[in-house]
């Protein structure tokens, strides 16, 4: 008789042991499963902004918010997945992204755009051609979903994107011409005129194109996204160093004070310098 009841005793205890180990393990994994995180937004504009958080393949990964819209200041998302993310932000009353970003992996985010201004009524119903027209300064307000490192389809019109890329093009283009015309100076010996006139009709050619870009650099405004381009102050730097050599380079072959013109070097008074006149 005790030899039974001490092995009923052992039964018990050990489908006790079992039931609290499967509840144990049941636990662990749901806590592992739960993904979920808390990231801080600031928010630093003027307009309350809706928050979106989306996943490599779009998916709207956004949990419980500290408000529908953050006011200007601090407030928190909760995100349903770990790992890289984009993100989004609505104002009040739009439905369209006023600003967003992707391949982020932070755990916060400073979002801004500013509240929109009454518009007054328009005096005519049909517009004018400067009012039609884009600019580079008008395509990169944050308002606009536009900016030189984010030109997608859904943020901008297929023509600013297409307009956005051409510059993009065409610096690279003035970059690698001016940077070869500087590299080709720098190698020129006393007595290479005919290659220092052939040097200079590219840096008239890679300067234009710099000038052309230069007149599309608006004066930035605010709300404008940091990476705005600003290819005015940009390309009158590298002119101004290229200048510098340009007429050293000159000076030191030519033999005098060079002259420049739109078409080519000339003499403006002799001097005692390199090899060239005397």
């Amino acid at each position: 008789m005790h030899f039974t009841i001490r092995n009923a005793s052992v039964v018990t205890i050990s489908k006790a042991a079992a039931a609290l180990l499967i509840a144990t393990s049941f636990g662990a994994g749901t806590a592992t499963a739960d993904d979920s995180w808390k990231l801080t937004v600031n928010n630093t504009g003027s307009a309350p902004l809706k928050v979106v958080i989306l996943d490599t393949t779009s998916k709207d990964i956004t949990g419980d918010r500290s408000a529908e819209y953050i006011s200007k200041g601090s407030g928190w998302v909760m995100v349903k997945k770990k790992g890289t993310y984009s993100w989004q932000v609505i104002a009040k009353g739009d439905s369209q992204p006023c600003q967003r970003q992707s391949g982020v992996s932070g755990s916060s985010i400073t979002v801004q755009c500013e509240a929109k201004k009454e518009e007054k009524p328009a005096a005519t119903a049909t517009p004018t051609p400067s009012s039609t027209s884009t600019s580079l300064s008008g395509t990169q307000q944050s308002g606009s979903g536009c900016s030189l490192s984010n030109i997608t389809s859904k943020g901008c019109p297929p023509k600013v994107v297409q307009e956005m890329n051409d510059l993009r093009k065409k610096a690279d283009e003035a970059d690698k011409a001016l940077a070869q015309v500087e590299a080709d100076l720098n190698s020129l010996g006393p007595k290479d005129k005919a290659k220092l006139d052939a040097i200079y009709q590219r840096y008239i050619q890679a300067k234009a194109t710099a000038d052309y870009l230069k007149g599309m650099t608006g004066k930035q405004q605010s709300g404008q996204p940091a990476e705005n381009i600003d290819y005015k102050t940009k390309y009158e730097k590298k002119e101004d160093d290229l200048g510098k050599v340009l007429k050293a380079k000159a000076t030191a072959i030519l033999g005098c004070v060079p002259q420049f013109s739109k078409t080519s070097i000339g003499c403006e008074r002799e001097t005692n310098v390199g090899g060239g006149k005397k």
